[in-house]
């Protein structure tokens, strides 16, 4: 054997040796995308408890309490059974907590309706927040900073309590919202990754066959050379 076919010999070792490591390199890795896809292509959002709280343990009133009207007290109409039980609950929290400042409170059952109603059509509020409300109220009732507020002002005392658990509720709704979008980004990022995952395992996996047909056609074409080669010198001979 000449020193060129042992040169030629011996560079197409050297890629056999390089496409077979590549070709196992590449088909590991096919498989780890493909687990990968396989894992993540369905992947769901991170479930987010809807649990809002809302108390008075941070209920810190300014001393200057503004009067915003007669919005829960001065009214001469008597609180009267609600169809509505949750309005029947709110009216009732309301007047147990006039009455432990004022033995002699009376509601304006037309105001807190209206009240009621308003809190109600709020889609940042709605009928969740007033059932929390209610038990706010009760709260209050035996809070003693409170009810000596109460007894100076008692729509004013009132009207704050009903800001702060506003504020408290939207506060804590926007963050559980917030939180509910970013696992909904979250799922979709892993999905689209996913699939990523998949067109990358599909391309090594050709580059894998394509690379053992190169091997093989280099050794065919090898064979092929040294069959034609040997009786061409055994003519010579003859």
């Amino acid at each position: 054997m000449s020193l060129i076919q042992k040169l030629e010999s011996g560079y197409l070792q050297f890629l056999r040796v390089v496409f077979l490591l590549f070709a196992t390199i590449a088909i590991v890795i096919a498989f780890i995308l493909g687990g990968r896809y396989l894992m993540e292509h369905d992947a769901q959002a991170v479930p987010v408890k809807d649990d809002i709280k809302i108390s008075l343990a941070d209920y810190k009133p300014s001393g200057d309490l503004a009067t915003h009207g007669d919005s829960a007290h001065n009214g001469k109409n008597a609180v009267t059974k609600a169809k509505d039980p949750l309005l029947e609950e709110f009216s009732g929290a309301l007047k147990k907590l006039g009455t432990t400042a004022i033995p002699d409170f009376v509601l304006n059952i037309e105001v807190v309706n209206n009240i009621f109603r308003e809190i109600e059509k709020n889609p940042e509020l709605g009928r969740p927040f007033l059932t929390q409300f209610v038990g706010i109220l009760n709260t209050a009732s035996t809070n003693p900073a409170i009810i000596v507020r109460l007894k100076k002002d008692v729509g004013a005392e009132f009207n704050a309590i009903l800001e702060h658990s506003q504020r408290e509720y939207k506060a804590q709704a926007n963050r559980i919202a917030n939180q509910r979008q970013q696992a909904e980004n979250d799922a979709l990022s892993k999905q689209q990754q996913a699939m990523w995952s998949l067109y990358a395992a599909g391309v090594l996996f050709l580059g894998f066959v394509g690379l053992i047909l190169l091997i093989v056609l280099l050794k065919i074409e090898r064979n092929l050379r040294n069959h034609t080669i040997v009786p061409t010198i055994q003519d010579g001979a003859n």
